[in-house]
């Protein structure tokens, strides 16, 4: 294999160059064919019971989400603010993404009141001119009826509410933008405000899509500065950026025609690869330098370096993809995704980095530097040498103290594991956000004042056509809906109950009416309504064969801890009650939420345990050595471990954007362990010394590790320049993963390595063709 790769660095660098031109132009075709994907139940497997749920609501009540928006005034029922109220609800009327023309407000929701005749159900108010005394009319009606108080207008009369009903599966950039259209021209006049699940998904994703866009050029910026400072020698810089920008441009390319859709998961692929790439860079820098400082041609030093460093990389590449790859596990398909396509851009980038570089280099190096010694390599060398001293002293000071060393790491360990029982898992999607956020202020405002910005859906069935008429069926629903309104953060809740109640109320002129003493009644009270107005009122309250009703239940937070405490509690209270035929189920939003960190939790135990099974075996693989496997393991296993204790010390939660760390920096950390150990391997089968061979190994490795640690974190600190936590915390505890993995490195593995018995021969570990191989 190094033979393979000898002949591959003595290529002309115009055939290597004219062949990356071609790949490089059929990548970026496949980057046009990138699509974006910001729906969130295409992130559930489409048999998750919440899928399916949310696909029977959609088939017997049309919607799946809602937009609320709330313009605030001094007084909502003003000419001015009626006129703007119904003119920003024409706007939505007609648009592809708002179900049907299902759009509640003071200027289209059904006032219900008594006449000689029976009922007489109408708008509040038509067309313009408003005079005040229209105004105060449409006061007093809203007022008196409990439907339109305290749900299209605020109580105290300041915000007139807007609920737009929105298609299953609708873009929601597309909802964001229109909606956000349309308010614009209101904004002089009134405070507006906007929330829903979809215009939160959209600020966010935005939010992070725009700070990568920003972050990403700072982080190859760190990671060119970074590498400047350890070769000192632009044009090695310029090579090793450009391989790595390719190495992105593939992996983008690949994932365009491999039909991978871009999500807000997968916009940290560019970094990710950057870094990766740039590690692959420093091993083979490295290996050239040194050749460059005893070999007086270029050619020859190119390929000798090419040589030591292609198997160890493409090894560690390898455990590096699968590392990635284990994110598979994940029954969110966003993670999963983010798995295979880091996986594929992370063996794209170690063959561009074993290709293209070593082209560049010969085509880019002086010309006066293409044979005898060049100048400029002291200095880099002596960055090296100090690196070396540095860390052969650290591993020394393990070596010395094995005992101690270990024993420092049990405890650690220990404390680690009693850090992760507190743990705590879910997210609160608002926080999300940048303090000062519109979106977000917006949903403090609505959380305090109007009711609530989430909510659940809770679907009753019958057993049979009609039965919402039955006195029975609707006490059970009233009953519903009254415990899940002495629920903390749960605002007034809403059902086809209400609708009723509100019938009996103005029939038989009471404030408050009464679910209907018989079927009969009922029946009477739909057949008024239906005589005065369009049963289609209710169309997302109550089916048309009067089977399901749909209860709508707002809630005061963005807490997951909260919802999910809602959701058991209501699921208890239910159950507890007979069933008498009668179907319960749960939808809406906040519910696919909840299923998602249901999965991130069994798919991150699963991702724990089969990356580092998969990690172990083939490293045993590769090292013919169960015991050297468990060794390079050991590291990155702890760094885990710390990682995610580190988490609950500081109270951060298991979701969406912590919960790709294991996938991503196992495949990274896994190389320290891999190269140390690879050349310790080596040193030890040809001396016998297994302190001798610790030293060796840091001489051929160390600096390389430590610059790819150096890199790497300093790559991934340009995240915490982000305003939005999840990419702030991702990039923390990255860093603090690498970190403490490099640390293990040299001090957990020459600890354990020092403790060993000496063995009286060991059995060469690599094939001939890989027996010369080091760096």
């Amino acid at each position: 294999m190094n033979a393979l790769f000898r002949r591959l660095a003595g290529l002309r660098p115009a055939g290597v160059l004219a062949a990356h031109t071609v790949l490089l132009l059929v990548m970026l075709a496949g980057m046009s064919r990138l699509t974006l994907r910001n729906n969130d139940d295409a992130d559930l497997p489409a048999n998750d019971p919440i899928v399916q749920t949310n696909k029977k609501f959609e088939a017997i009540f049309g919607g799946k989400d809602r937009v609320l928006i709330g313009l605030e005034s001094a007084d909502a029922f003003s000419p001015g603010s009626l006129t703007a109220t119904r003119e920003i609800t024409d706007a939505f009327v007609g648009l592809k993404w708002v179900v049907g023309n299902e759009i509640k407000s003071l200027s289209t929701i059904k006032n219900i009141e008594a006449n000689a005749d029976g009922l007489d159900v109408d708008t509040l108010y038509d067309g313009p001119p408003l005079s005040a005394a229209d105004a105060a009319d449409v006061r007093r009606k809203a007022l008196a009826n409990p439907l339109i108080q305290g749900r299209v207008v605020s109580d105290d009369g300041t915000d007139s509410l807007i609920l737009i009903n929105v298609v299953r599966g609708s873009d929601q950039a597309q909802v964001f933008e229109d909606t956000y259209r349309i308010l614009e021209p209101y904004r002089d006049r009134f405070t507006v405000r906007v929330i829903g699940d979809l215009i939160l998904s959209e600020a966010i994703d935005r939010g992070i899509q725009d700070d990568a866009v920003v972050l990403f050029p700072i982080g190859i910026f760190v990671q060119l500065l970074i590498l400047w400072a350890i070769f000192r020698n632009v044009r090695l810089v310029a090579a090793s950026v450009l391989a790595t920008v390719v190495g992105i441009a593939w992996t983008m390319g690949l994932m365009g025609w491999l039909g991978y859709p871009v999500t807000v998961v997968t916009t940290s692929i560019p970094i990710l690869i950057a870094v990766t790439a740039g590690s692959y860079a420093i091993y083979y820098l490295h290996a050239l330098l040194e050749e460059r400082l005893v070999q007086n041609d270029l050619v020859t030093a190119n390929q000798s370096a090419m040589s030591k460093v292609a198997y160890p990389l493409w090894i560690a590449c390898l455990t590096s993809a699968v590392g990635a790859y284990s994110l598979i596990v994940f029954k969110v398909s966003a993670i999963a995704e983010l798995g295979v396509v880091t996986a594929i851009g992370t063996v794209a980038s170690l063959i561009v980095v074993i290709t293209l570089l070593p082209a560049l280099i010969r085509c880019w190096w002086k010309d006066s530097a293409q044979s005898g010694k060049p100048t400029g390599l002291e200095a880099s060398s002596r960055i090296m040498r100090w690196a070396e001293a540095g860390l052969t002293r650290l591993a020394a000071a393990s070596v010395a103290r094995p005992v101690t060393t270990l024993i420092a790491y049990v405890v650690l360990l220990g404390m680690t594991l009693v850090s992760l029982t507190f743990l705590r898992t879910g997210a609160n999607f608002a926080e999300y956000l940048p303090d000062g956020h519109p979106i977000k202020t917006d949903m403090a405002y609505f959380d305090a004042r109007l009711g609530g910005s989430r909510y659940f859906d809770v679907l009753v069935e019958a057993g049979a056509n009609e039965g919402v008429q039955d006195p029975a069926f609707l006490r059970r629903v009233e009953a519903i809906q009254r415990y899940a309104e002495t629920l903390p953060s749960v605002g007034h809740t809403l059902s086809f109950v209400d609708v009723l109640t509100r019938i009996d109320g103005v029939m038989n002129n009471k404030p408050a009416g009464e679910i209907p003493a018989t079927f009969d009644q009922a029946a009477q009270y739909l057949l008024l309504y239906s005589i005065s107005s369009s049963p289609e009122d209710f169309s997302d309250l109550v089916d048309y064969d009067y089977r399901r009703v749909k209860i709508f239940i707002p809630v005061k937070t963005s807490e997951q801890d909260t919802h999910i405490a809602i959701y058991r509690q209501l699921k208890d209270f239910i159950a507890q009650q007979p069933t008498d035929g009668i179907l319960v189920e749960y939808g809406g939003n906040l519910l696919v939420w909840l299923a998602q960190m249901d999965y991130i939790i069994i798919g991150k135990i699963q991702n724990i345990i089969s990356s580092v099974i998969t990690i172990v075996l083939l490293c045993a693989f590769f090292f013919r050595s169960l015991r050297y496997a468990l060794l390079a393991a050991a590291p990155i296993v702890l760094a885990i471990l710390a990682t995610f204790a580190l988490m609950a010390v500081l109270g951060l939660r298991l979701e969406v954007s912590t919960a790709v760390i294991t996938g991503i920096t196992i495949g990274i950390g896994i190389d320290f362990s891999y190269h140390f150990l690879y050349h310790y391997r080596r040193a030890r089968e040809r001396s016998g010394d297994a302190h001798a061979a610790i030293v060796d190994a840091i001489q051929a490795s160390g600096a390389a590790i430590l610059f790819t640690v150096v890199v790497t974190v300093l790559g991934f600190t340009a995240f915490i320049f982000s305003a939005f936590t999840p990419i702030q915390n991702f990039g923390y505890l990255v860093s603090v993963n690498m970190i403490f993995s490099g640390l293990a490195t040299f001090t957990l593995i020459p600890a354990l390595l020092a403790v060993r018995r000496p063995q009286a021969g060991v059995t060469p570990v690599m094939a001939v063709e890989t027996g010369h191989a080091g760096y």
